[in-house]
């Protein structure tokens, strides 16, 4: 009876050994590439070059980071002004990016920037009154935004400078506009012929600024 008791046990252990060896086998099939599956006699098995465990092309995925655009819009107020009026430039951020922001604002884009703000944390900032113009036309104001952002590429640390650029059109009109006339009348005072005529002439104009209005008569 003992000898049957130890004859079981024996048993049991191999069946135990056989169950962890097909545990094993499913999961290197399911961690290896088919073509490692194959059954090798042990001076095969012990030509062949070492694999890992895991198949990391199975498991790897690539991840691409994007990073944050800066974009801002310009905004004048008012868009149709006279000469001597002052012109606001308002800019807005949208972006991820929380700053500090340097703006630089040039009234008619021709590389002179009128205002160079210390940097901020604002991402809407108004220049009050910053345009002004003497001459007539359309004008295009211009913003610039630019600043640093900070993040890691390749093991370091990496700085890189983000500008963005809006325009605006203002279109400025003389303040000094022209009289206008209210009425002209001309009457004849006296004589009898063309020769002995006599006419009063009338005009009356008006000037929406209250200047001085001269009248010039061109009778030839």
């Amino acid at each position: 009876m003992p000898y049957l008791q130890k004859e079981y046990k024996n048993f049991l252990y191999l069946c135990i050994l056989l169950g962890l060896i097909t545990i094993v086998l499913i999961v290197l099939k399911l961690v290896l590439p088919s073509s490692n599956l194959a059954l090798l006699t042990p001076s095969q098995f012990a030509n062949q070059p070492p694999v890992s465990l895991i198949n990391w092309n199975l498991v790897r995925k690539p991840l691409t980071v994007h990073l944050p655009s800066l974009n801002v819009a310009l905004s004048a107020s008012p868009a149709t002004t006279t000469s001597d009026s002052g012109v606001d430039l308002t800019a807005q951020i949208t972006s991820l990016i929380e700053g500090p922001f340097v703006y630089k604002f040039d009234c008619q884009n021709d590389n002179n920037w009128e205002l160079v703000s210390e940097p901020t944390s604002q991402k809407i900032y108004t220049a009050p009154k910053l345009c002004s113009f003497n001459q007539e036309g359309t004008y295009q104001a211009v913003v610039q935004v630019q600043t640093d952002i900070e993040y890691f590429a390749n093991n370091q640390t990496v700085r890189e400078q983000k500008k963005a650029q809006a325009l605006a059109k203002i279109a400025v009109q003389n303040a000094n506009t022209p009289p206008q006339f209210l009425f002209c009348d001309v009457n004849a005072t006296e004589g009898t012929n063309q020769n002995n005529f006599k006419f009063f002439f009338t005009a009356q104009a008006q000037d929406e600024q209250g200047d001085e209005i001269q009248y010039e008569w061109d009778l030839g």
